[in-house]
């Protein structure tokens, strides 16, 4: 998704977390691709980007090969990179979204209305556990967690975005967002993939990819290195803050 204002990403200016009037997201991070028709789903990131000197740029910070991308969309060019886990700022508050939307029926909801501005069953659920049982249930909405952020190594090289659903990562985007009130500055998080093996009823096994996120802590000076790189920071938050990524 495009990001055409300061609307995602409203640092001071100066600052070189600042997303200029006019900016719009040069890639995105996830894990999944379509292999022989099938999709699946990877075990480090995936960054689909813009041009193919944007995906050489990430691939000397996190590994792999830039080339094409099948996705059909304005990310022409990918990377399959190494990295498991891969630190980002985001500048506030705003560059993390919780939002709530049901499939199929074209409503959104923000937590208590629906886009249309009629109650939601999520009004009356306080707990993200109550959230996940009237879904399953088939009366109530799926989280919808949208990030914008910059690459904590090479902030200047431009603004990135990652959506998900998963329920673990709704968790843990919702405790980050309280924490994120609190700094309300540029604060680094990391993302990242835990893969776990589940056993079917049948015996079959199959692996299990999820994101987590984790909070560091306040940016609080940035010194660019050579190629762009941040090496110096500090933070005021105790790293680990957050729940453990894996906890449900």
């Amino acid at each position: 998704m495009a990001s055409k204002s300061c609307a995602d990403d409203r640092t001071d200016v100066g600052s070189p977390f600042t997303n200029c009037d006019g900016a719009q997201t040069i890639g995105r991070f996830g894990f999944g691709l379509v292999r022989n028709g099938r999709p699946g789903t990877l075990s480090t990131w995936r960054v689909s980007v813009r041009t193919s000197e944007i995906g050489t740029r990430v691939a000397m910070l996190f590994g792999g090969m830039p080339s094409v991308s099948i996705d059909g969309d304005k990310y022409a060019w990918q990377v399959i990179t190494e990295a498991v886990t891969v630190d980002v700022v985001l500048s506030g508050p705003h560059a993390l979204r919780v939002r709530w939307r049901r499939d199929g029926c074209g409503r959104r909801c923000d937590g208590p209305e629906q886009s249309k501005r009629a109650e939601c069953s999520c009004a009356s659920l306080g707990l993200l556990a109550d959230r996940k049982a009237a879904v399953q249930q088939g009366d109530g909405c799926m989280p919808s967690i949208e990030m914008s952020f910059r690459l904590r190594r090479d902030p200047a090289l431009g603004l990135f975005t990652f959506i998900s659903g998963n329920w673990s990562f709704a968790e843990q985007a919702i405790m980050a967002k309280a924490a994120l009130d609190r700094l309300a500055g540029p604060t680094q998080v990391q993302i990242g993939l835990k893969q776990t093996c589940h056993t079917l009823h049948r015996g079959r096994e199959v692996n299990y990819t999820r994101p987590t996120l984790a909070l560091v802590g306040a940016v609080l000076h940035v010194r660019s290195g050579p190629r762009g790189d941040v090496t110096s920071a500090s933070d005021s938050a105790t790293p680990g803050q957050l729940a453990e990524p894996g906890r449900r």
